[in-house]
């Protein structure tokens, strides 16, 4: 009977259990060494490349700016993408930095590789992303240094303040 009661359990599990079951699958990936998706020097797209680590001679000596977004459906998120993020300024300004965007959109999904890289990072630092968008600057040791969110004003504006926040690594 317990034979019987298994299969047919097996084979109509919720959705919700397949669903849990996908998720530890990406979870064992990701600490398997699957591809987490950081992003390369100065990018800020959610594209993934190389983990930055400090034998990647493009990441030695460089601070680390995560961007903690709700892409498409964070009104807050959205400003500073067009306002900030998008600016030739801030392109320029930011190649100074390892850019890594932790991307959490309701709308369209994520592989399952960058989702996972993405929980854990928003777990890593969940007393300190409370809101979107949420940017953390890290010096080169991995050390949180500075805090920011959207700052009315534009790129100049965002960056000034940045500079303030976090002078170790943003100026």
């Amino acid at each position: 009977m317990n034979q019987k009661f298994k299969t047919e359990k097996s084979a109509s599990s919720p959705w919700w259990v397949r669903a849990i079951r996908a998720t530890i699958v990406a979870v064992v990936m990701f600490f398997m060494g699957a591809s987490l998706g950081f992003c390369g020097e100065g990018e800020t797209s959610g594209q993934q490349s190389k983990i930055p680590n400090q034998n990647n001679v493009s990441v030695k000596n460089k601070p680390i700016m995560i961007m903690f977004t709700g892409s498409d459906w964070c009104d807050y998120c959205k400003k500073m993408d067009a306002e900030i993020v998008n600016t030739p300024e801030f392109k320029n300004w930011s190649k100074r930095f390892v850019v890594m965007k932790v991307d959490f959109p309701k709308y369209s999904q994520l592989s399952p590789q960058l989702a996972a890289r993405n929980f854990q990072l928003k777990n890593r630092y969940r007393d300190l992303v409370t809101s979107y968008p949420t940017v953390l600057f890290l010096n080169e040791q991995g050390s949180v240094v500075g805090k920011m969110s959207y700052v009315q004003g534009g790129a100049k504006a965002w960056i000034t303040q940045a500079g303030q926040i976090a002078p170790s690594v943003a100026k």
